[in-house]
């Protein structure tokens, strides 16, 4: 029985599957504040080291970047919405 936002083994193999890479906690926990700072252009001065670092892992992955505003690829808004579903609404596994 797996707890809302936990990093469960079906988070890790669906993180592979879309992204080519397994999440880490962090991530999955930066997830829907990201999709909120993204979705709402919000300014990043706010954030955490611990979300920057994650931010920057992002942007070197090329899913992420920072010109006027923050954006995302369309692959990884896909892939950062059906995992945080997954993680957070979907209680089918719980």
């Amino acid at each position: 029985m797996s707890k809302c936002g936990e990093l469960t083994e079906a988070i890790k193999i669906r993180s592979v599957e879309l992204l080519g890479y397994e999440i880490e906690k962090r991530e999955l926990d930066f997830m829907p504040y990201l999709s909120h700072l993204i979705a709402n252009n919000i300014c990043l001065d706010k954030i955490s080291d611990e979300e920057k670092s994650v931010l920057e892992e992002l942007k070197s992955k090329g899913l992420v970047t920072k010109n006027r505003r923050l954006q995302c690829t369309f692959d990884y808004w896909v892939a950062m919405q059906e995992i945080c579903y997954i993680a957070y609404f979907d209680h089918s596994n719980r």
